[in-house]
């Protein structure tokens, strides 16, 4: 995936965030997360990018 894609992935997320709304963002990244993370077949992938998505916060 090019910057251009990421970028598109981004705003998509940011506009189910928004439809969605506060009380929901919760569930909904979870839900989001666990999808995306069934498309991997290696489990240590995963938690490496759980790790890396929650550093830097």
């Amino acid at each position: 995936m090019n910057q251009t894609d990421l970028e598109q992935v981004y705003d998509s997320i940011a506009q189910a965030i928004d439809a969605v709304g506060p009380e929901k963002t919760e569930v909904f990244l979870a839900k989001l997360s666990l999808s995306l993370a069934a498309d991997y077949d290696d489990l240590a992938s995963v938690i490496a990018k759980i790790n890396q998505a929650s550093n830097d916060l």
